[in-house]
């Protein structure tokens, strides 16, 4: 180890001995700095996500506009130490590259109380941000919420998800133009428009060919929820 990282790695350890000494008032029976850290070890990490919504029913957040809270979705890579057998976040980076570890945090955030109000953690290797957003929706304890997210987020499967909880949602679209939009295949103007659209999504592909701008197709590989060989249309 160089020099450098020693005297690094002693400071911190007698900064750890120090603070454990300030605050139990420098008892005899103090813990060690390694049994301190093995009983940290025992905390769960859903210790955390409870403390963090107890805080927020203790200390409700009251700002709304016209009777609603915001509530803005978005995620974030947190990089851990590398370990390739740690499946849940390790990422392979190609055949002749180092891989990585990550976790994703997807957090709800109250725009106009500035708190965050939830989090939903995942391994990098499975992470899926639209069903965090709507897990975070289908658990927020209130009815009059706007989840806002960017076009990222939109999806039937995330935007009915929100709906079935009750809750009401602002996401960005891709252009209409776009090949991978959900507008697509609507007969929308190419300038500034603000319509009511009504469509039904179905299994039924011969409908969505006869009926274009009533029926929308979801084939077998579309990820949708609510929808199977008993109820082909919603």
């Amino acid at each position: 180890m160089p020099v450098s990282s020693s005297i690094s790695a002693m400071f911190s350890f007698v900064t750890g001995i120090q603070e454990l000494l300030d605050y139990f008032d420098f008892d005899v029976n103090t813990a060690t700095s390694s049994a301190f850290i093995q009983a940290r070890a025992k905390i769960l990490p859903e210790a955390f996500e409870q403390l963090l919504h107890l805080f927020n029913i203790a200390y409700p957040c009251t700002d709304t506009l016209k009777g609603y809270r915001l509530i803005a979705v978005d995620g974030s890579d947190l990089n851990v130490p590398y370990d390739q057998t740690v499946l849940d976040t390790y990422q392979s980076n190609g055949p002749d590259v180092k891989g990585s570890n990550q976790f994703h945090i997807n957090a709800a955030y109250d725009i106009l109380s500035n708190r965050y109000v939830d989090l939903v953690i995942q391994g990098r290797a499975h992470w899926h941000e639209q069903k965090a957003m709507w897990t975070m929706a289908e658990r927020f304890l209130e009815n009059n919420a706007i989840f806002i997210a960017d076009r990222g987020y939109l999806s039937w499967n995330n935007m009915e998800h929100i709906i079935r909880a009750g809750k009401y949602f602002l996401i960005r679209s891709k252009d209409i133009h776009a090949s991978t939009s959900l507008l697509r295949k609507f007969n929308l103007p190419d300038s500034d428009f603000d319509l009511d659209i009504k469509t039904t999504l179905t299994t039924k592909l011969s409908f969505s060919l006869k009926y274009p701008d009533k029926y929308r197709f979801l084939s077998t590989s579309s990820t949708f929820d609510f929808l199977d060989a008993d109820n082909p249309f919603l």
